[in-house]
């Protein structure tokens, strides 16, 4: 019989971990080429770390998570002003980390798609009706 000792098994989880680090990295980097943060194996790394508090361990969860990073910025789940993710995350409602990511990720892009929404619409009135001093 086979026995492999723990620490056996922690080099095997860093081999896991490089490989899906560098796989992230990849599309990352193929989905957010204007970012900064792609190519940086440490802010995947620590931004893994946060994930992993709220049970998320899938890894399109993870992915899906990363990408909300690229997103809302480095720590974005820790900002007061993106409480609302944390709670998404934490819900003691919905049992399966799986699940609570689903619902944050589908209630994150609706409020992107909103807020792009407005900004058009804001545009756009701003165009027909200039602020006062600026018209001709």
């Amino acid at each position: 019989m086979l026995n492999i000792r723990g620490d056996q098994m922690e080099v095997f989880r860093r081999i896991a971990l490089d490989r899906f680090v560098k796989r992230m990295n990849a599309f990352l980097s193929a989905n957010f080429p204007e970012s900064k943060a792609t190519g940086d194996t440490a802010w995947i790394e620590r931004e893994l770390v946060a994930a992993r508090r709220f049970g998320l361990s899938r890894q399109n969860d993870l992915r899906d998570f990363l990408s909300l990073g690229m997103v809302y910025g480095e720590g974005f789940i820790d900002r007061p002003e993106h409480r609302w993710m944390a709670a998404c995350l934490s819900d003691p409602t919905v049992p399966d980390p799986h699940q609570r990511m689903q619902r944050l990720y589908a209630a994150a892009i609706l409020r992107l798609e909103q807020a792009a929404a407005s900004e058009a619409a804001r545009a756009a009135f701003d165009r027909a009706c200039p602020p006062y001093g600026d018209q001709a």
